[in-house]
């Protein structure tokens, strides 16, 4: 049987974000399961942005 991850996340409450991590794409994913900051890259101004 398949499973959904977004799905998934909806049933446990978790918000799933699609968003470039890295400015040269050498990170492809990263999960987090944990409230926490982080910096993603924002392509529109080139920097490195805080996402929570």
């Amino acid at each position: 049987m398949a499973i959904e991850p977004d799905v998934l996340a909806k049933k446990m409450g978790l918000d799933i974000m699609v968003h470039q991590i890295t400015d040269d794409f050498s990170v492809f994913g990263q999960i987090f399961f944990c409230d926490l900051d982080t910096k993603l890259y924002d392509p529109y101004s080139e920097e490195y942005i805080d996402a929570m």
